[in-house]
């Protein structure tokens, strides 16, 4: 993937200190907004799925809200970052349906085909390999399983930003609060015109073949669909 961002010239794991960075300041800042994704994966899950990834988990909100809503459900978090990895296991408790592990996206130790769904959130515009990244979550997911890969856009309204924090402390809903988040979401992720045609075009390449791309408040969401036949 060419260098769109900043975020896309740093490291691909992010190192030691700006791990607790990270964790402590856009982690805190977003986490309403990771519980959101969260209700909506588990309201689209089947009742009978077993096995869910969560690829580029960072310090765990996203898989910890999912294992807490799902307790029948294995939670497995993977991030290219040991500290990152630390933190989050630190934050998950004593949740017995997951857990998180330290590994490249573009190389996962999950067996074929287990997988339910795979999901992604603000990872996307980090990877070094995004084609071998994606025949990665084809590899792991099952038959008619599906990824959603969440990732930042920069064309949000000002009532998106809104909603989506709207769970958020009021510390974080202040005027100061809402221009820190904006450069965040404008800094990661990409833009519209990177969206189309950058991201279709590697999906074609993946072994996906296709894919389908919505807006989604402060994000946009790439479903793919490992297909039957695949």
């Amino acid at each position: 993937m060419r260098k769109i961002r900043l975020s896309q010239i740093l490291p691909e794991g992010i190192p030691g200190p700006g791990a607790w960075f990270y964790s402590n300041v856009p982690g805190r800042i977003f986490r309403s907004a990771q519980d959101r994704l969260a209700t909506l994966v588990d309201e689209f899950l089947p009742e009978d799925a077993r096995m869910l990834i969560d690829i580029g988990s960072g310090p765990g909100s996203l898989s910890i809200g999912i294992a807490r809503r799902r307790p029948g459900l294995r939670v497995l978090g993977v991030d290219l970052s040991g500290t990152m990895v630390r933190i989050a296991r630190n934050n998950a408790g004593a949740l017995s349906n997951l857990e998180f592990r330290q590994e490249n996206a573009a190389e996962l130790s999950a067996a074929d085909g287990s997988a339910d769904m795979v999901v992604s959130s603000e990872a996307m515009h980090h990877w070094r390999k995004p084609v071998q990244v994606l025949d990665e979550f084809h590899r792991v997911l099952r038959p008619g399983g599906r990824a959603w890969i969440f990732d930042g856009r920069d064309d949000f309204s000002d009532a998106d930003q809104k909603e989506w924090f709207s769970g958020a402390p009021a510390l974080l809903k202040t005027k100061p609060a809402l221009a820190v988040q904006r450069t965040i979401l404008r800094t990661h992720g990409f833009t519209p015109s990177e969206w189309q045609p950058l991201v279709p075009s590697l999906v074609e390449r993946s072994r996906f073949g296709e894919g389908s791309i919505e807006v989604l408040g402060i994000y946009r969401r790439l479903e793919l669909v490992r297909t039957e036949s695949a």
